[in-house]
């Protein structure tokens, strides 16, 4: 399997699976569009557009969330197209945002021996707000999403009967530690949205939330596992337990000065 194809569909893939809100595809185009969540649910997902063309779809796509009040993403992944697609979204005043990694794992993760004194375990109604808040205490865009929408969306993830999104929270000696994410996607498992608050980090936290998601897959019978991580900080652990480097790509922003999230 081409490790940068299984890389980009499962970012397509999750991306439509996630979506709260206005999901636009198209022939070598993916765009969402949630009112209420900031860039952090708006964003292009993938563009390969023809070049006589994409500085006119460039122009639209800003227009498109300008006129809803919202800043958005343009995720740079390695098959989007015209090469020059960086330099034409700068030059719309886009700025570099972060950088993201893609890797792939086949089969089982190398991982140690369990950490002691760490439990994760999915999400349940109860743990809403506690979710909530390590993933507000754990980092993030500043223009994190309001907390109502977010509930409700953890609700009606757990609501969910076809097991392709998952949330789980980890807890070290019992305290609240770490939260985190599975997707299944077409030909892979996607771990994602891994948050560690200070206090408990290297303390096992990330592995055993990679252990519990890799659990899950294993159960599902599926034994090829991406993730979408920072290359400073998780994209080390993820190597060193067998996930191999597949890409990485920039993420742009555009900031919507006007807007209501125009204080990120």
């Amino acid at each position: 399997m081409d490790l940068v194809e299984l890389v980009e569909e499962a970012m397509c893939d999750s991306a439509q699976i996630l979506s709260t809100g206005e999901v636009t595809r198209e022939e070598g185009w993916l765009q969402l569009t949630s009112e209420g969540w900031g860039d952090y649910r708006n964003a292009v997902v993938m563009c390969r557009e023809e070049e006589s063309r994409i500085d006119e779809r460039i122009r639209r796509t800003i227009d498109h969330y300008a006129q809803r009040g919202l800043s958005f993403r343009w995720q740079m992944l390695p098959s989007n197209r015209p090469a020059d697609l960086t330099d034409r979204l700068l030059a719309h005043g886009f700025k570099h945002d972060s950088v993201m990694r893609g890797m792939v794992l086949f089969g089982d993760a190398k991982l140690p021996p369990p950490a002691p004194k760490v439990r994760v375990d999915p999400l349940t109604p109860a743990d809403i707000d506690t979710m909530i808040a390590i993933l507000a205490d754990g980092g993030g865009p500043p223009n994190r999403p309001d907390p109502d929408l977010v509930r409700a969306e953890f609700s009606r993830t757990i609501a969910r009967t076809d097991g392709l999104v998952c949330h789980f929270i980890a807890r070290y000696d019992g305290e609240p530690a770490g939260a985190c994410t599975l997707g299944v996607v077409s030909r892979s498992g996607l771990l994602l949205g891994a948050v560690v608050l200070k206090t408990h980090q290297r303390r096992g936290i990330y592995r055993e939330m990679i252990r519990a998601r890799m659990a899950v897959l294993r159960d599902l019978g599926r034994t090829v596992v991406t993730v979408h991580c920072n290359p400073d900080t998780s994209a080390p652990i993820c190597a060193r337990i067998g996930f191999q480097h597949a890409c990485d790509w920039d993420v742009l922003r555009w900031r919507n000065a006007g807007g209501a999230d125009s204080n990120c």
